[in-house]
């Protein structure tokens, strides 16, 4: 119990030996591991030997590589909500007139072609909207903040494990307003 993380160290020459750094939330909960763990032989023959650091580290050195990794896609997080919210301010800040665009805009990433139907009805008289965020999904209640803007959402599916999903409108305005204003 009360163990926060197992780091293996690099070999220095210990004859093959693999050296761990353990680090307990509390120095009680060392104690008791080295009482209850050290000397005991696992596989049979292979005693664990458990001594206290004769170093002291801070645990932020511990887990720096943990700490690079999460505060990367922190990094990523951020500049995706930054962005997000950049959308949601223009979009409050328009007019229903000022969200429709010009009959020659062409989106770099989804370009219209002739007479083609953007939006088409399902079954259920609904409009549906597919959605790729890169490089990751944002938490959800961004999301539905963004697409609530223009009314008649009827919900938000986020395939698991993927940064795609879609979401379901009422009617082909609002649908046709949320691809307008967001689509880069």
């Amino acid at each position: 119990p009360e163990l926060e993380l197992v780091k293996e160290l690099s070999r220095q020459q210990m004859y093959d030996k693999k050296i761990f750094q353990v680090i307990y939330n509390s120095i009680a909960a060392a104690e008791h591991a080295v009482n209850r763990i050290n000397g005991f032989e696992y596989p049979p023959g292979h005693p664990i030997i458990l001594e206290f650091s004769s170093t002291p580290i801070s645990i932020s050195s511990a887990v720096d590589p943990i700490a690079n990794k999460i505060s990367k896609d922190i990094e990523v997080l951020s500049s995706t909500v930054t962005k997000a919210l950049a959308v949601i301010k223009n979009a409050s800040n328009l007019t229903s007139a000022s969200l429709c665009l010009a009959d020659d805009y062409s989106s770099p990433l989804a370009p219209k072609r002739g007479n083609e139907k953007v939006l088409l009805p399902s079954s259920d008289n609904s409009f549906r909207l597919f959605f790729v965020c890169k490089p990751i999904i944002p938490p959800m209640r961004l999301l539905e903040d963004t697409f609530k803007m223009f009314k008649g959402l009827r919900n938000i599916n986020v395939i698991d494990g993927k940064n795609y999903g879609y979401v379901t409108y009422d009617n082909l305005e609002s649908a046709t307003r949320a691809i307008n204003c967001l689509n880069d």
